[in-house]
């Protein structure tokens, strides 16, 4: 009899051992999908039952700005594809190189620890730090066709200071966008509704250093709050080298476009080119500050080029914080 009773005891404790507790997170490696057909056109983020609706979560401290004009990324061509139905995830944390998170709702964001993983298709919510964050060593991160939601509360929506390229992003809710280290690619993407903070200044794309290697291109970046910029690089912790803002809207910010010499011994930011971008006039001290080659920009509105963006300077005497050099 007590032979059977210890047969019985171990058959209970092997058939618990088979069960998977449900309330706990499936592994991130378990997502695989192929690669997606692009539909760039009539994107919707698409609403999963039970979870709450995609788009801009209303806060207090969060201000819409006007949208991007025509031909510039918007909520419509970025974030996740219509029709793209989503599994409900919680958070991720990705430790095995190559990953592909692949359609998913993910509540409580991800922690990428690997190198060349993949989040495609995806819709992020996370309101504590960081709703993408990636260790230092992770290489060759990509984002794509997804949206990161801060839900008002988050510090940054892509940082920790791996590698990584973000195209048709669409990303809101946090204080900060994106933070840049060396070899970010930024594509396509929309970061609008930044979130003011007390302690706290908005910048839509930040680099702190050390950096090198960034590109930033065709993108809408708002920042409605007017405190700090739209892309804000500062040599504070390293050498920031080689950065391209190319044919991007930006609006907003206290300076739009900030290039800043720090005075913790890098210097100011070297081969920097801001080309052939247009400019809304939403900025409360400046268009542009710092050291960098420009061409080709303009305002949005009009189309009227701007030959150097540092002296359009905010008129204290003018009401909604508009601008008063230029046309």
């Amino acid at each position: 009899m007590k032979l059977l009773h210890l047969v019985l005891a171990a058959c209970v404790v092997l058939a618990a051992s088979c069960i998977e507790n449900p309330q706990a997170h499936p592994p991130a490696a378990r997502y695989k999908a192929p690669r997606a057909k692009d539909a760039r056109k009539g994107r919707t983020a698409v609403t999963v039952p039970g979870l709450p609706s995609s788009g801009t979560h209303g806060s207090p401290s969060q201000l819409s700005g006007p949208p991007p004009p025509p031909g510039f990324p918007n909520a419509s061509t970025t974030g996740v594809p219509a029709g793209t139905t989503l599994q409900r995830a919680g958070p991720q944390i990705v430790t095995e190189n190559g990953v592909v998170l692949d359609s998913l709702d993910i509540e409580g964001g991800v922690i990428v620890k690997a190198s060349n993983v993949v989040i495609r298709r995806c819709r992020i919510t996370d309101p504590n730090d960081q709703v993408v964050k990636m260790s230092e060593t992770v290489q060759n991160l990509r984002i794509e066709d997804s949206e990161l939601d801060g839900l008002g509360t988050a510090l940054v929506g892509i940082g920790g200071g791996g590698s990584f390229a973000a195209e048709r992003v669409n990303l809101h809710g946090s204080v900060d966008g994106v933070r840049a280290a060396s070899g970010m690619v930024l594509l396509d993407s929309y970061i609008h509704d930044l979130v003011r903070a007390a302690d706290k200044h908005n910048d839509g794309a930040q680099a702190s250093g050390p950096a090198k290697n960034i590109v930033i291109r065709h993108n809408s970046i708002l920042n409605p709050n007017h405190e700090n910029s739209g892309i804000y690089l500062s040599s504070h912790y390293g050498p920031i080298d080689g950065v391209t803002i190319d044919n991007n809207f930006l609006d907003g910010g206290g300076r739009t476009v900030y290039v800043l010499d720090k005075g913790s011994g890098f210097g100011t930011p070297t081969n920097v080119s801001v080309m052939n971008n247009r400019f809304g006039r939403d900025f409360n001290r400046a268009l542009g500050y710092g050291k960098f080659f420009q061409s080709g920009n303009a305002w949005a509105d009009n189309g009227s080029p701007i030959a150097d963006i540092t002296t359009v300077q905010r008129d204290p005497g003018r009401q909604g914080n508009q601008s008063s050099s230029g046309n």
